[in-house]
């Protein structure tokens, strides 16, 4: 009687271990499957970053700019994509209104077109609100910007381009003007149709690398 309840006892130890092991191969199977799945997930950021090399070597070519940074809100797939450029010399609201509406829509032409990273956009087609442009001018001297009232900094947010000066007395960037997206476009087209847009010079040609570590890339998951 004893040997027949150590056997049953036996038996049903072995049958509580190979339930265990069928368990943990199940789980490590749900795992790997996970992993997998997400694997392309996390390489939204290779895509993107085929799209912006290209683009931004574009943009430094045409507009005599250096690209500074790049990055956006990825959390976990493309919201937005964001890209930022120097340029060495005094800047007015004509040229760094060209390098805005120019650069927006080559960025966001090259985002549509590339089919790999198509399925992770928040939204196709792609839209000129998901695709920042900012570009700063700073004296080729000190690295600083220009205090004299001519354009420090502009960019394009909500639907507006903002351009900025460097008040001398706060240190701080402050509104020349505010003007709508749509307006900007219109005169852009406007210039083109009278021949090549006109950019100016950039003395000081520093690598890529010099302003990545100036201006880490950012990806923001918020």
């Amino acid at each position: 009687m004893l040997l027949k309840i150590l056997k049953n006892d036996t038996v049903c130890m072995r049958l509580k271990m190979i339930s265990i092991f069928l368990v943990c191969i199940s789980l490590a199977s749900t795992i790997d499957g996970q992993l997998v799945k997400k694997d392309p997930v996390e390489n939204y950021e290779k895509h993107v970053n085929e799209i912006i090399n290209p683009f931004a070597q574009e943009v430094e070519e045409r507009c005599h700019v250096l690209c500074i940074g790049e990055g956006g809100r990825m959390p976990y797939d493309v919201e937005e994509v964001e890209v930022k450029f120097w340029a060495d010399r005094k800047g007015t609201i004509e040229e760094a209104r060209r390098i805005i509406v120019t650069s927006k829509r080559s960025l966001l032409c090259r985002i549509n077109a590339h089919e790999r990273v198509r399925p992770f956009l928040r939204e196709y087609p792609f839209t000129l609100s998901r695709a920042l442009i900012s570009i700063a001018f700073v004296n080729k001297h000190n690295g600083r910007h220009y205090t004299d009232g001519s354009v420090a900094y502009a960019l394009e947010a909500k639907g507006q381009i903002i351009y900025c000066w460097e008040n001398p007395a706060t240190d701080r960037l402050e509104h020349i003007l505010e003007e709508p997206y749509e307006e900007a476009e219109r005169i852009v087209a406007e210039e083109e149709a009278q021949g090549p847009l006109q950019f100016g010079p950039l003395t000081h040609k520093r690598s890529r690398s010099f302003f990545s570590k100036m201006f880490p890339r950012k990806h923001s998951g918020q």
